[in-house]
C-alpha cells in the first residue's frame, strides 16, 4: 500500500501534479486504464479486485493512495488528509 500527501506552492500547481499522477497510475498498473470513477471534490478512484487507487487534489495538496484494501479506503484517506504534512508550518 501507499499513500502520501504532497503540499505544492500554490493550487495549480497540485492540480497539475493530481493529472500527472492519475497518468502514472494508469501507465503503472495498464489494467486500469480507461476506468477511473470521477468523484466530486476532485477526487479520482480506480477500483482493481479488492484493491483501491486515488488521487485527490485540495487546494494546495494532493493525497495519492495505491493498492489499499477497500474496506480501509475511507480510514486511509481520512488519516492521510488529518495528518500534518512533514516540514509544515501552517
Amino acid at each position: 500500500m501507499i499513500a502520501y500527501r504532497v503540499v505544492m506552492a500554490d493550487a495549480q500547481t497540485a492540480a497539475t501534479l493530481a493529472t500527472n499522477l492519475q497518468a502514472s497510475i494508469e501507465k503503472r498498473h495498464p489494467e486500469l486504464a480507461g476506468k477511473a470513477a470521477v468523484l466530486g471534490g476532485g477526487l479520482v478512484t480506480w477500483v482493481d479486485g479488492g484493491r483501491i487507487f486515488a488521487v485527490e487534489a485540495r487546494g494546495t495538496s494532493v493525497v495519492l493512495l495505491e493498492q489499499v484494501p477497500a474496506r480501509a479506503f475511507d480510514r486511509a484517506r481520512d488519516t492521510v488528509w488529518r495528518a500534518r504534512p512533514v516540514g509544515a508550518s501552517r
